[in-house]
């Protein structure tokens, strides 16, 4: 069986143990990114302590790790904490993000990510814990049919060199057509549905 996702986990106190021992009487400290939305300071949402186990995933093309934090209100919020390296994109992501939420507060009441600059080079961004990339699909669905999921790629690339062993110049015909060999043969238009 292929190994897709696998499970790593620290506890937070072997890191952090002023993360550990805080909780609500320590300071009163809003989850983050709750100012960003226009709400009465009623309505605002305070840490009641940190979670004991912190996640090690990837997310968003990086190594992530996951805090859950749990709210005066009892609700447990997850939060990726992601080092940033390439802080253009992730500056342009906070501003496109910003735009968003000034839009979706006049056009409708949708959910989406917090994302809280905590240094210039770490952020965190709320996690949906539930979700899923295109990617994770794909791989969970070769992983039910037992297919690497690097097969397609690999034989695209057998194709191309037959192609070339013979001396012909690879149009963007033949890629086209090599392109859609693999698709039909491995990796059907319904794949990800």
């Amino acid at each position: 069986m292929i190994e897709i996702f696998s499970y790593r986990w620290f506890l937070i106190e072997e890191k952090c143990r002023y993360l550990s021992n805080f909780n609500l009487h320590t300071a009163e400290v809003e989850l983050p990114g709750e100012f960003l939305l226009p709400k009465h300071s009623h309505y605002y949402i305070h840490i009641a302590r940190f979670m004991p186990m912190v996640d090690i995933v990837s997310k968003h093309g990086t190594a992530a790790r996951r805090l859950h934090i749990r709210g005066h209100n009892g609700r447990v919020y997850p939060y990726l904490v992601v080092s940033d390296y390439s802080l253009s994109d992730a500056r342009r992501e906070e501003r496109v993000l910003q735009l968003l939420r000034m839009m979706n507060h006049f056009f409708a009441k949708q959910k989406y990510q917090q994302v809280v600059a905590v240094s210039p080079q770490m952020r965190l961004v709320e996690d949906n814990v539930s979700s899923l990339s295109l990617l994770d699909i794909y791989k969970l669905r070769c992983a039910k049919k037992q297919l690497e999921p690097d097969t397609p790629i690999t034989r695209y690339y057998e194709r191309l060199a037959a192609v070339q062993a013979r001396g012909a110049q690879a149009s963007h015909q033949v890629l086209r057509d090599i392109v859609k060999e693999v698709q039909s043969a491995m990796v059907p238009q319904d794949y990800v549905a």
